[in-house]
């Protein structure tokens, strides 16, 4: 995937988190992180579509998690991993195209409908 078609905002209810590749080396080995109170979600530079379709939704979860979770009981690190493996893994799954359909279809009208 080229990192060109990254969104450069993904919006999680009332918060606004900027997408980018970084490219300092700053993440270190991670293929990506939240950083919630600035608003950020980082990716490493490189990685192949599938890896970066992965990485990025793994933060989004993180930005769910870290946006809902008022009570400080955050999920873990592995739980993050199971959710993201788990969810692409049904929209992955081609004999589910009409959940994919479904899901993608709806949530596109009704976005229309708020904001033609």
């Amino acid at each position: 995937m080229n990192e060109k078609r990254l969104p450069t905002k993904i919006l999680v209810g009332g918060r606004a988190f900027t997408v980018n590749v970084v490219t300092d080396g700053s993440i270190g080995d991670d293929l990506g992180q939240l950083l919630f109170t600035l608003g950020k979600i980082q990716v490493a530079p490189h990685q192949v579509s599938d890896c970066l379709i992965d990485t990025v939704f793994h933060e989004v979860i993180h930005a769910i998690d870290f946006t809902y979770g008022a009570s400080g009981n955050h999920l873990t690190e592995e739980q993050v991993v199971r959710l993201t493996g788990g969810l692409l893994a049904v929209l992955y799954e081609p004999r589910n195209i009409k959940l994919v359909k479904f899901l993608f279809q709806t949530v596109l009208e009704e976005a229309i409908k708020r904001n033609p």
